[in-house]
């Protein structure tokens, strides 16, 4: 049993290895967000967390 735990602990501590020299940034361009002139004025401040395109496709994936 002892040899099992050890096993197990030594398998999840191996999985847990950085890969940071494999790390591709990726482009995530800020996107332009316009107010309409018969919207109201959004009460979200965009300049805490900008729309951005990744953000955008993402969306677009989880609604559809």
């Amino acid at each position: 049993m002892k040899l099992l735990l050890y096993s197990v602990i030594i398998l999840i501590g191996a999985s847990c290895s950085s890969d940071k020299d494999n790390y591709i940034p990726i482009e995530n361009i800020n996107l332009e967000f316009t107010v309409p002139s018969n919207f109201p004025k959004p009460t979200y401040k965009m300049a805490l967390n900008p729309p951005t395109e990744k953000g955008f496709e993402l969306g677009k994936k989880t609604i559809l």
